[in-house]
């Protein structure tokens, strides 16, 4: 995995496989311009699909 970043931001690429098949692809996660608790993203396949994603934070 190779990885870049900013402030308040991380850009990514990765290899890998599935089921047996090379894969490879690129992402981004920044935290939420609204809320230190919150981080959004995407993961892209090269050639493929694209996954968007939004994580929060739980607090106990």
């Amino acid at each position: 995995m190779r990885c870049g970043h900013g402030q308040n931001i991380v850009h990514f690429k990765w290899e890998g496989s599935d089921e047996g098949d090379e894969v490879r692809g690129e992402g981004w996660a920044e935290l939420d311009e609204d809320s230190t608790e919150t981080l959004r993203g995407s993961i892209e396949f090269w050639d493929g699909d694209e996954s968007e994603f939004k994580a929060r934070k739980i607090l106990k």
